[in-house]
């Protein structure tokens, strides 16, 4: 992704990249039909990676969300809910 990002698509060639990875040109053919299939690979793995990450932290998000909704207007289940965590935690400590 590097040459790409930095010679643009056109700029950068299969030697320079199979350069950057420790490899030869022709093992790129190997796995790859040129560097349209090389790149759209690249492309999708990236953007798999992006929306992994923001799928992840929208997740905590509406975790965190929920956790509020049920524990913020309920004070004896987040007392309940804080007794536990502690007892659980200083067990943990005592069996060391």
């Amino acid at each position: 992704m590097t040459k790409f990002a930095l010679h643009g698509y056109e700029g950068a060639s299969l030697s320079q990249i199979a350069d950057e990875v420790g490899m030869k040109k022709q093992s790129i053919y190997a796995h790859f039909k040129g560097k349209d299939e090389l790149f759209m690979h690249i492309l999708r793995d990236a953007k798999e990676i992006e929306l992994s990450s923001k799928l992840r932290y929208v997740s905590e998000m509406v975790d965190s969300l929920m956790l509020s909704l049920v524990y913020d207007n309920d004070e004896n289940r987040l007392n309940e809910k804080l007794e536990a965590s502690w007892t659980v935690f200083w067990r943990g400590i005592s069996r060391r």
